[in-house]
């Protein structure tokens, strides 16, 4: 025979778990939107500090902001930039290991040479 209470209770127990399961869905959810914020603000950050020429303060940003976009490229592209800003102010050993920081970026192995 089929006690009311119990079959009740088993009931609200079920209900119970599922909500738990949905909870620990949604948490999850809103853990990764805002893990995927806090890497867009990075990225932001980095994109000023570039902007304002605080190259290492950029490249330090744009890390870690970590697979959010374009990062690592973005880091490339202040080292490129810092290159340009040093040899455009005659700081050639600067500007040869800012494009040597840049790696394979647009043209910087090529103004390297040009800053030899």
């Amino acid at each position: 025979m089929n006690n009311p209470a119990i079959e009740w209770t088993r009931y609200l127990c079920g209900q119970i778990q599922n909500s738990s399961l949905i909870f620990q869905k949604r948490f999850k959810e809103a853990a990764a939107a805002a893990e995927e914020i806090l890497m867009g603000t990075h990225y932001a950050e980095g994109e000023a500090k570039r902007t304002a020429e605080k190259w290492d303060e950029a490249v330090t940003a744009f890390g870690k902001a970590g697979d959010y976009s374009d990062a690592a490229k973005q880091i490339q592209a202040t080292y490129c930039a810092e290159g340009e800003e040093k040899q455009a102010a005659k700081e050639w050993d600067e500007a040869i290991t800012a494009f040597g920081k840049a790696g394979d970026y647009a043209d910087a192995a090529e103004k390297i040479q040009v800053a030899m």
